[in-house]
């Protein structure tokens, strides 16, 4: 009898210690390098935490979401999981930081039931450089159901340093991810005027380099960011302010049947080069719509409202910039605000005229999010049967491409809108650059024709930013590894003329930005006759410029203090540096990455002041390192041709 109380007490014993090991759950990267270990906590809330190697990169973080009519951050019980899946993609981008992409990871489905009996599963991905997790949710029988809270947070170990931009102070013109990028130590709050810290958020902690933001956020969800308070490294998930732009319109998403949350993802390395050379915004995103992507071209831009705003107002004005561009070998001229307000001639004649000079017109409108003092100008595009047709008129004109402005929200609304206006300028051949937007996430694998996004404290600000001038020499070098990693940036780089506020930078910081961020349009900023004025091998640089890459590689610096990358196009590479401080320094580039013969390194370099510039061609022998010196605020570029 003893033996068989003795066996029952094993067995119970075993079913409970089986039970106990149901409730935690492990995912890792093909490597192995990467784990994602989930559990249900004593509340049945879900938690997960991720090592690199034996290096905890993010301690224990709270998943669940929560909807209208029923929470699934507690009392949840696990129903089963998928077999690991691996994931192998490639695919091929218009323009990026590299165009042939590759990753590989696994991915399992993990399913719970609450209280309700209501469903709700958890899609998490290991890759080797890095984990991805998203949601996927259902309404109720019958019903539509609102996103109404989330509890997903990012722990990250301290002490640690943090690189980010706050999320903007609503305005008229805000949120348009254009706040400074600065250095704080993790858990350090958000500013008392601002609403919480926005994507991507860059760490160095446990000597891990750690860069998180969103991807594939699809038409109908609503952009994140985070709470403001984050004590302890516990970065926290916030839905869109309720007075983004419409206050009308819902911050949070509301679906009928199935919804998919966006892929919240960790990007994880020992080095910088692991966070710059990533593109898992891309690898998270969904394939391309688009079948036919033969007329969808990268390219160089001029462009005349940073030097003169009224410029969209003369019909002859733009003439000139057309004329540059076609002197230049630039594909297109941008005509921005005021094109519809033009003396001496219109749109139409302008588009004519571009297209007999070889060169591609992109053309401003207002998105018609906000109330606008012209809402027959702002419907062209907010209303669907108005843009299609505006769209339309434009590809018979000639026009190549749209730049649209003054989206000001993440609202589920205006990310619908987004997505709307890259589908009916596909069906019309037009590229799109989007300003005054959110933060790139992916889109521009899904629809190819998204070749810009602004979404940075740009070039503009020194029309109306006091502050920036001082300001914008770290912020920029903060850039690089953060907003330039997610996506294109359309900062308009290369002026070297002063506006309101004259730089503190020199000729040669502003020349390298057109490199340094990667853009499918770099719109070089100033004007025709400060182009002209410079040096011939500055001019010549100009013209060489491809913007597009095939390749991009990290080649030094630090997030505050310099950079340097260097860009590959065909076989010739194309080297960019900037100097984040007030005080000289010489740098050693590396260019030991360089495969087969090159002969010799071209560079444009600080001169003996701010406003000159040096010019050398350095012999590339067996030593593949070069010191260059870069001023204050300085900067340098290179080539280096085959």
């Amino acid at each position: 009898m003893a033996k068989i109380i003795v066996s029952i007490m094993l067995i119970i014993i075993a079913v409970m210690i089986g039970c106990s090991n149901n409730q935690s759950w492990e995912v890792r990267s093909p490597d192995g390098n990467v784990q994602v270990y989930l559990t249900l906590d004593k509340n049945k809330s879900l938690i997960y935490k991720v090592k690199y190697g034996d290096t905890p990169a993010i301690e224990a973080s709270a998943l669940g979401v929560s909807l209208s009519d029923t929470d699934f951050r507690s009392h949840l019980t696990f129903l089963g999981k998928s077999e690991i899946k691996p994931v192998h993609d490639s695919y091929t981008l218009t323009s990026g930081k590299e165009l042939t992409c590759t990753n590989s990871g696994n991915e399992v489905i993990f399913s719970y039931m609450n209280s309700d009996n209501r469903h709700i599963s958890l899609v998490v991905r290991a890759y080797d450089n890095g984990i991805a997790f998203k949601y996927l949710l259902k309404s109720g029988e019958g019903d539509s159901s609102e996103a109404a809270g989330e509890s997903t947070e990012f722990n990250l170990p301290v002490p640690g340093k943090a690189w980010m931009a706050p999320y903007d102070t609503i305005a008229r013109w805000a949120p348009a991810y254009e706040t400074f990028y600065r250095e704080v130590d993790i858990g350090t709050a958000a500013p008392p005027d601002k609403n919480g810290w926005a994507f991507p958020l860059l760490f160095n902690t446990n000597k891990l380099w750690i860069l998180i933001s969103e991807a594939n956020l699809t038409a109908g969800y609503a952009g994140m960011h985070l709470q403001p308070v984050c004590t302890d490294g516990k970065y926290t998930i916030r839905f869109p302010e309720i007075k983004e732009a419409d206050t009308t319109c819902t911050n949070k998403p509301v679906f009928s049947g199935t919804c998919s949350t966006p892929w919240r993802y960790i990007n994880i390395s020992t080095t910088p080069a692991g966070i710059i050379g990533s593109n898992l915004t891309t690898d998270l995103a969904d394939p391309s719509m688009l079948n036919d992507i033969s007329w969808i071209k990268p390219g160089i831009a001029s462009w005349g409202w940073w030097s003169d705003g009224a410029s969209a107002r003369s019909f002859q004005k733009l003439k000139r910039f057309v004329d540059f561009s076609a002197e230049m070998g630039w594909r297109y001229s941008l005509v921005d605000a005021g094109w519809d307000r033009m003396e001496g001639g219109d749109l139409k004649e302008l588009a004519e005229y571009a297209v007999s000079r070889g060169v591609g017109l992109l053309v401003w409108y207002n998105s018609g999010t906000l109330n606008t003092q012209n809402p027959e100008r702002a419907s062209r595009i907010s209303n669907a049967e108005q843009r299609k047709a505006e769209f339309k008129k434009l590809h018979d004109w000639g026009v190549k491409g749209i730049k649209v402005d003054f989206f000001v929200s993440d609202k589920p609304y205006a990310i619908q809108l987004y997505h709307d206006i890259l589908k009916d300028a596909a069906e019309n051949h037009l590229v799109v650059n989007f300003h005054g937007c959110t933060l790139p996430r992916g889109w521009r694998r899904t629809y190819p024709n998204l070749l810009s996004m602004e979404a940075i404290r740009g070039s503009e600000a020194y029309r109306y930013d006091r502050l920036y001038p001082e300001l914008a020499p770290a912020h920029l070098t903060i850039a690089a590894f953060t907003r330039n990693v997610v996506g294109p940036v359309d900062y308009t780089p290369t002026g070297f003329s002063n506006r309101q506020y004259p730089h503190l930078t020199t000729y040669a910081f502003e020349l390298a930005l057109g490199v340094l961020f990667e853009s499918g349009i770099t719109h070089f900023c100033d004007d025709v006759d400060v182009y002209r004025a410079m040096p011939s091998y500055v001019l010549d640089y100009l013209k060489k410029s491809p913007g597009v890459w095939d390749e991009t590689r990290y080649i030094a610096g630090a997030p505050g203090d310099f950079v340097i990358l260097g860009r590959r196009n065909g076989d010739n590479w194309y080297l960019a540096g900037i100097n984040g401080l007030r005080e000289k320094r010489e740098v050693p580039v590396d260019l030991s990455f360089l495969k087969g013969e090159y002969q010799s390194l071209e560079l444009i370099v600080d001169g003996d002041t701010g406003t000159t510039f040096g010019h050398k061609i350095i012999p590339l022998g067996k030593n593949k390192t070069v010191a260059v010196t870069m001023l204050p605020f300085g900067g340098f570029s290179g080539i280096i041709i085959k």
